[in-house]
């Protein structure tokens, strides 16, 4: 799944119906950020209980693409990138 500009609270709900419609068909999950250039803590979230679900459900969510900035927004978060 690849995404693209800002992933923030406006647009949550329609990335969390695109994971879940992609966990429906796929063991694994590959999240590319290549194209992101802002995350709110929303996404954080978000990312947090999608790989505790995944863990769960015996499935792998991976991200790539993710820029120096967004690393940092993650670790603030509380997430290892």
């Amino acid at each position: 799944m690849k995404f693209e500009k800002d992933i923030t609270v406006k647009n949550i709900k329609k990335i969390y119906d695109e994971i879940v419609k992609e966990f429906e068909k796929n063991d694994e999950l590959i999240i590319d950020l290549t194209d992101v250039k802002r995350i709110d803590l929303s996404f954080a979230q978000l990312i947090l209980a999608v790989g505790k679900k995944a863990r769960e459900l015996k499935k792998v969510i991976r991200v790539k693409g993710v820029s120096s900035e967004l690393k940092l927004l993650f670790r603030l978060s509380g997430l290892k990138v």
